[in-house]
């Protein structure tokens, strides 16, 4: 075998390998189910989780979500909680209208939604993890490491009320 043979078969071991590894990782994250709020203050629910060594570290503004753009939003809630079993953070947004919502999903997901009322975008790679959804005016944006991404559903089902997928 030539040199530049042994090349190709070693970066197509790398591609497979890599595919191997990465599959069941996406796989493992499709029961998922995605929940929003009906009213910005449901977020306040994730102040007082109770879990072990649970601690809620609220930004006074959403100056670190560097996503908002120039939107402007009614309302927010953004902070980063962290516990014994898990860590993530969040920045949510009631907006003024369905069309800054869409477009503060897009700033983050690179998908047009301009047709639709709700959507929702789930990326886990293999150190992390992100949930973007929106439903009307309301948005919110999770950034955790991949190995929370199913707890960290788990929270948000029991502190939204409204059900995406």
């Amino acid at each position: 075998m030539s040199k530049k043979q042994i090349v190709v078969v070693f970066v197509v071991a790398i591609i497979l390998i890599g595919l191997c590894i990465m599959i069941p990782a996406f796989q493992a994250h499709s029961n998922i189910s995605i929940y929003i709020f009906e009213d910005i203050s449901e977020c306040n629910a994730l102040v007082s989780s109770n879990e072990d060594g649970g601690n809620f570290t609220k930004y006074q503004n959403a100056e670190q979500d560097e996503n908002l753009e120039n939107l402007q939003y009614v309302q927010s809630f953004a902070g980063k909680y962290t516990c014994d079993r898990y860590t993530f953070e969040i920045f949510a947004y009631a907006f003024a209208d369905p069309a800054s919502a869409r477009t503060y999903f897009e700033n983050i997901t690179g998908k047009n939604s301009y047709t639709l009322e709700e959507n929702f975008s789930i990326s886990s790679g293999l150190t992390s993890s992100r949930i973007i959804v929106f439903k009307g005016n309301m948005a919110y944006a999770v950034y955790c490491p991949a190995r929370d991404l199913d707890a960290i559903s788990e929270v948000l089902e029991n502190c939204f009320q409204v059900k995406i997928k």
